[in-house]
């Protein structure tokens, strides 16, 4: 049969190898302190991108089919020290909260009925439109107004004034998005921390159940994505007044990842630094920056450390964009594998 058509469709937004030990397990017991280790096995785990065949807002999109046509160009070998598997990233801010326990839940049953690893990706920084409650500060016409709401989004300068309404991404092409959060303000954090105690439980239950010869699907969890300031979001020059006008007419320069820490856009950060109180005058430096995303990834770590998940199957999630620059500690900690 000539599949080539069929694997045409499929988005493969995420392909990456992961090595992790096959662990026993009590099924009581997920965070045992002295797992039987067996010869590592490696992992290419694809991942399919929202709108082009599974997305979180629409639960029935992760059934066992979209399963099935990732897993049919792979030849079928349990056995094999090399396996395919399936990631997802969820985000949480971005749907209500029965919706994407809908989604995670449908996600772990479809691996179960399909024999197939997965990682679960957990994003709390990318995407939060569903929480207006956090980021509207400057919109009374809108859900969640509240000028207080301030202090959750990033800045360029120290004072309030200087709140972000929009935010730019590139990930293939440039769109609008909202203002980014601001890493270490309190109730974002909290309501990060929220979001990771409402999922995570979900997915060490679905872990105790299964069978044992199946409890090697679970591969693990992902927190972060791509965790960083500045990047993923960027904010241009005057980026609120663009706001105002069509987005056709904003600036398409992007980013100049070389360019350390401003990235050739506006330097945001100031309210991270802020609220981590590491400094209220001068511009925050590389450091500054990679220390509140370091400590934001690793709060996240720790809140699923305490809920069971042992660190040979946590993972953290940062990136760098220029050699040798200091993000690429973003995802060190003690309580997950970078």
């Amino acid at each position: 049969m000539n599949r080539a058509p069929r694997l045409s469709s499929i988005s493969l937004a995420l392909c990456l190898t992961l090595l992790s030990p096959s662990v026993s397990m009590t099924a009581e017991e997920p965070n045992a302190t002295q797992p039987q280790q067996t010869a590592p096995r490696q992992f290419i785990l694809l991942n399919r991108a929202p709108g082009q065949g599974m997305n979180q807002a629409v639960p029935s999109s992760l059934g066992p089919q979209n399963f099935i046509e990732i897993l049919e160009h792979f030849p079928h070998q349990p056995d094999a020290a090399v396996q395919p598997g399936v990631s997802f990233i969820f985000s949480p801010f971005r749907t209500p909260p029965e919706t994407t326990l809908a989604a995670l839940r449908q996600f772990l049953h479809s691996a179960e009925a399909t024999n197939t690893p997965v990682l679960v990706q957990i994003d709390t920084e990318q995407w939060w439109e569903a929480r207006p409650d956090l980021w509207n500060w400057w919109d009374p016409s809108r859900p969640g107004f509240d000028p207080a709401n301030r202090e959750n989004v990033e800045r360029t300068g120290y004072a309030l004034e200087t709140a972000l309404r929009i935010g730019w991404r590139n990930w293939g092409s440039q769109i609008r998005v909202l203002p980014p959060p601001n890493l270490a303000a309190p109730r974002y954090i909290e309501a990060c921390r929220t979001e990771i105690r409402r999922l995570v439980p979900v997915i060490l239950d679905w872990y105790r159940q299964l069978p044992q010869p199946k409890k090697q699907l679970f591969i693990g969890i992902k927190l972060g994505h791509e965790t960083s300031i500045g990047v993923n979001t960027f904010h241009y020059p005057d980026g609120n007044a663009l706001l105002e006008q069509p987005a056709e007419k904003d600036p398409v320069s992007g980013l100049q990842t070389d360019d350390v820490p401003a990235r050739g856009v506006a330097l945001i950060g100031y309210a991270a630094v802020s609220s981590a109180g590491i400094r209220s005058t001068g511009a925050p430096t590389e450091a500054d920056l990679t220390r509140v995303a370091r400590e934001y990834l690793e709060t996240l770590c720790r809140e699923a450390a305490n809920l069971g998940v042992p660190r040979d199957r946590l993972f953290a999630h940062g990136a760098g964009w220029k050699e040798g620059e200091l993000a690429y500690d973003i995802p060190i900690n003690a309580y997950a594998c970078p």
